[in-house]
């Protein structure tokens, strides 16, 4: 059977992991049995998670994932989209996990360190947890410089990220999904973004923008009608 290493479900969704969450959202909807497990990045293979465990194999990130299932099992969550649908669809892939996803690292590791530190390593000892989430911060806070968005100030970062919001609402608008009646992988995508900010506890600028949009929130609750049947 297929196992997905994952965090563990927390702030009331199945993972507070965005790419976690799409990996489920794929192996889902894929209809193939898997079962999770919870794991630690730092024994993953490039010490991140997701990991798709097939056999002895262990795939790490969920663009690999989904490949390895389209090629290994058959599932293609594209399948019926042209080459035009799936370049828009990459288009906007790259907007939610190269743009967003850093200001969602900010409002994250950066501004609200003490819930992301309970979320994500909870299960370590406190000693060693103090240790861990410093060493993991202080990367974060290279990776958001590198990237260039973490030498913005907080406004802007949230100017940023409401406009990506309000980009994906205007592109949704009344669905159900992103390309008509069937979900595809960048809807699997979306909902690991989305359910991240629109369903999550957690209170917060960004938050507060995407729970502002309709389309974004009923977007939500439709994917997880459809996949996980409510």
């Amino acid at each position: 059977m297929l196992v997905l290493e994952t965090f563990p479900p927390a702030l009331g969704i199945l993972s507070p992991s965005q790419f976690c969450l799409k990996a489920d959202a794929l192996l889902t909807l894929s209809g193939l049995p898997f079962a999770r497990e919870t794991a630690l990045p730092q024994k993953a293979p490039l010490g991140k998670l997701p990991v798709l465990r097939d056999g002895a194999e262990r795939l790490a990130d969920s663009v690999r994932i989904e490949r390895h299932l389209r090629l290994a099992h058959g599932f293609d969550a594209d399948a019926g989209l042209d080459a035009r649908a799936r370049g828009e669809a990459q288009a906007y892939r790259c907007m939610l996990e190269e743009h967003l996803y850093f200001i969602m690292h900010h409002t994250r590791w950066i501004a609200r360190p003490e819930i992301t530190r309970e979320v994500f390593l909870g299960r370590l000892p406190e000693a060693v947890r103090e240790a861990a989430f410093a060493q993991i911060q202080a990367k974060m806070a290279r990776d958001l410089e590198g990237q260039g968005l973490g030498r913005h100030a907080e406004e802007d970062l949230l100017a940023f990220g409401r406009a990506d919001l309000e980009a994906l609402a205007l592109r949704l608008g009344e669905g159900p999904f992103f390309f008509g009646e069937t979900p595809h992988s960048i809807d699997t995508t979306l909902f690991g973004f989305l359910e991240n900010l629109v369903t999550i506890a957690l209170d917060g600028p960004l938050e507060a923008a995407a729970r502002a949009h309709p389309e974004l929130v009923a977007f939500c609750a439709r994917f997880r009608e459809r996949v996980y049947g409510g």
